[in-house]
C-alpha cells in the first residue's frame, strides 16, 4: 500500500519551500519502495543542515547498509557524523542508525513524514527569532500534537523523535 498522498507531498512542500531538492531516478536505490522512489523524485530531500540533520554530501541515495539482517539506505546524515537516518527497505520506516551499534531507532513510519517533520523542527525550533522556554515548550508541544495524529509510533520509548524531543526541552 503506498503511503505518498497529494496532501504529504503539499504539506512538505508548504514548510521547505526552496530548501528541498528532487534525486534524479538514477541515483536512487531500486530497493527502495515506489511510493519511496516518488517521493524521492518529485518531493525531495532537505538541502540544509537543520540541527542534528544534514544533507548527504552527493545528493543521491544509492548506497546501503546492513544492520542485523535487514538493509537500510542512508538519506540524511546525523551532526556530528556518527549517525544517520535510513530507509528500512524491507518496512519503508526511517531509522536512526548510529556507527558501532546493532540497536537502530525508528524515526518515522516512511520518508515523507520524516521530511515533514524535520521541516518542523527547522521552521518551528530553529527559527524561533528569540528562543526561550516558553517558545520552545510551545513548537515542541506542536509537533508532538502533529507526531500523536500523523506518525503515534514515532513517539513509543526508546524512538528518535521522543528522546529528541525530550532533549529539545532540556536546552
Amino acid at each position: 500500500m503506498s503511503w505518498l498522498n497529494d496532501d504529504l507531498s503539499t504539506a512538505v512542500a508548504a514548510i521547505w519551500g526552496d530548501l528541498l531538492a528532487t534525486v534524479p531516478p538514477e541515483q536512487v536505490h531500486p530497493g527502495l519502495s515506489a511510493s519511496t522512489r516518488e517521493f524521492l523524485t518529485t518531493v525531495g530531500l532537505p538541502t540544509v543542515d537543520v540541527g542534528s540533520f544534514a544533507p548527504l554530501p552527493d545528493g543521491g541515495v544509492l548506497g546501503s547498509m546492513h544492520v542485523a539482517d535487514r538493509e537500510y539506505v542512508p538519506v540524511v546524515n546525523g551532526v556530528p557524523e556518527d549517525f544517520r537516518f535510513a530507509v528500512d527497505v524491507g518496512s519503508d520506516e526511517v531509522c536512526c542508525l548510529f556507527d558501532g551499534m546493532a540497536e537502530v531507532f525508528l524515526a518515522n513510519s516512511n520518508l515523507g513524514l520524516f521530511v515533514m517533520f524535520v521541516g518542523r523542527v527547522y521552521r518551528d525550533l530553529w527559527q524561533l527569532a528569540e528562543p526561550d522556554e516558553e517558545s520552545m515548550s510551545s513548537a515542541v508541544g506542536a509537533i508532538v500534537e502533529s507526531l500523536i495524529t500523523l506518525d503515534p509510533r514515532a513517539l513509543d520509548t526508546g524512538t528518535w523523535w521522543a528522546t529528541f524531543l525530550d532533549q529539545a526541552l532540556e536546552i
